[in-house]
């Protein structure tokens, strides 16, 4: 406010307070608020906090293997259960939601806080190549590393990765050796994990 460069000294700092440069700016200056309004916590909406039960709610279910259909009915359940809380009221999460919240948010915060950790830790890679039911190749990549928040190795899912491509209608034998190598490598350089890293396959 003052513009002045003062030595961290305490008189030195009491002089300027009482000097007349310091009291013409602060009395030009509208009061400020306090620190301890300034970090006050903001309060949670009701659309926030239903936003946040939606998001705990299908954690919930991929963490537990339930099946995404019981939403149906469930959300359907909870005012009943609870009705005097507005935000079972207020929850509108049918299936389709669910998986939405699970794939694009939570899916996404995982993938995050995995990069994190494999910029910062060595590992080592698994993959197993399968075919899914409409017979396309794809091939499943984990990976194995020290997990410091847990204090143990924990093997994680990495990428799920389409091994046949097709160019012009016609299915290109893409299986090879080299192909799954650059594969892997790619899944991992897409998310600048460095390479260095791998000391495991």
């Amino acid at each position: 406010m003052c513009d002045a460069k003062l030595i961290a000294d305490r008189v030195v700092i009491k002089r300027h307070f009482e000097g007349a440069k310091h009291v013409k700016r602060t009395t030009a200056v509208p009061a400020q608020s306090s620190i301890a309004t300034a970090f006050e916590k903001v309060k949670q909406s009701d659309d926030d906090k239903c936003k946040a039960s939606e998001i705990k709610l299908a954690a919930f279910m991929a963490e537990h293997k339930i099946s995404m259909r019981v939403m149906n009915h469930l959300v359907d359940l909870l005012p009943t259960m609870f009705p005097d809380s507005q935000i079972a009221k207020n929850m509108k999460m049918k299936r389709t939601k669910c998986q939405a919240i699970v794939n694009n948010i939570l899916g996404e915060s995982e993938k995050q806080d995995l990069c994190a950790d494999l910029k910062e830790q060595k590992f080592s890679v698994m993959i197993d190549e399968s075919t899914d039911i409409g017979a396309v190749k794809t091939m499943y990549v984990v990976v194995r590393y020290y997990c410091a928040l847990k204090g143990q190795i924990v093997n994680r899912y990495w990428d799920l990765i389409q091994i046949h491509c097709e160019e012009n209608s016609a299915p290109v034998a893409t299986a090879t050796a080299q192909h799954l190598f650059e594969a892997v490598i790619k899944s991992f350089e897409e998310n600048t994990i460095p390479i260095e890293n791998i000391i495991g396959f």
